[in-house]
């Protein structure tokens, strides 16, 4: 019995060893064989560009309904939390992501590269981020064609909507509020430069990001301002809040600030041009709806949009 046992332990032993060994051994695929779609605007671009992929994240359906068969297109968790042991297994030529995913919630990478992938990283910070992301992978995956389509889609449907703020005598002066509930207002609630989306939006479309005038040397994408007087001297027109997680709260917190210093001194609260922005508007990383973020600003540029306070 005693021998029998020690033989199966043994047995069991190289079965895992030999395992191990096949997993840590497995050949790379070729390029683009296997590529594995990290977050939705990752998946909607290589859908655009007619590249396959293996797998995605749990928001792929939003790209297109095919992405919710779970048997042909396996899900690898969500953008901030992959399931690195499973996507480990499934063996990727390619793991494309946001940078910006990793930059907020960090070790994706480090945590990819433990389990022997390299994931490839995009920029969606901007909108100039996201059309040089879509040239980036048509030119890695030798979809050039389509990818220049692509962009002149998207200058089409943009040009209008620019050309309206270029117009405009005096360019709308914007703050962009970051607000992702951590505790008090003053933990939640950050100022974007144009390192995120929201805040290189607004400079995209011809208006003025003010944080960038008021503070010129800041290099991250949002921040705790330690001295406000730049920014109340800047005195914005408009107010723009943006929620990450839990919106309702998050509004709530910003209902509480605004008969507070620094805001009550600027001009955008004491007028009444504050508004939260919807995040199915105007998102935490830039996507394909751009335009549609544009338009909706443009609506409140133009007063079709009620204010917030």
């Amino acid at each position: 019995m005693k021998k029998a046992l020690v033989i199966l332990l043994s047995i069991l032993l190289v079965a895992v060893a030999v395992c191990g060994c096949d997993r840590a051994g497995m050949d790379k695929p070729n390029k683009g064989t296997r590529v594995i779609a990290g977050d939705a605007v990752t998946l909607e671009i290589l859908d655009r560009l007619g590249v396959d992929v293996i797998a995605v994240s749990n928001d792929g359906a939003s790209v297109d309904e095919k992405y919710a068969d779970d048997v042909k297109y396996p899900k690898i968790g969500i953008a901030m939390s992959p399931k690195y042991e499973d996507i480990s297994l499934l063996n990727p030529s390619e793991f494309i992501m946001s940078d910006a995913t990793e930059e907020a919630f960090g070790n994706i990478k480090a945590s990819l590269q433990g389990v022997g992938v390299e994931p490839m990283l995009l920029d969606y910070n901007s909108i100039e981020g996201l059309k040089a992301s879509i040239v980036r992978l048509g030119d890695y995956f030798d979809k050039q064609d389509k990818a220049q389509n692509i962009l002149v889609e998207l200058e089409a449907k943009e040009r209008s909507i620019k050309d309206k703020i270029d117009a405009m005598e005096n360019k709308p002066r914007v703050m962009i509020l970051f607000g992702a509930p951590l505790g008090t207002a003053s933990d939640s609630i950050s100022v974007e430069t144009n390192r995120m989306f929201g805040g290189s939006l607004i400079t995209y479309m011809g208006a003025t990001n003010v944080a960038v005038e008021a503070y010129e040397s800041e290099k991250r994408g949002m921040f705790k301002p330690n001295d406000w007087d730049p920014m109340i001297d800047a005195n914005p027109d408009y107010i723009f809040c943006i929620a990450h997680g839990s919106p309702e709260k998050m509004w709530n917190m910003y209902d509480g600030i605004w008969d507070t210093a620094p805001y009550s001194f600027m001009d955008a609260v004491i007028n009444g041009n504050v508004y939260y922005l919807p995040s199915d508007v105007v998102n935490v990383i830039c996507s394909f709806d751009y335009v549609d973020s544009m338009q909706y600003i443009l609506d409140i540029f133009e007063g079709n949009i009620e204010a917030s306070i």
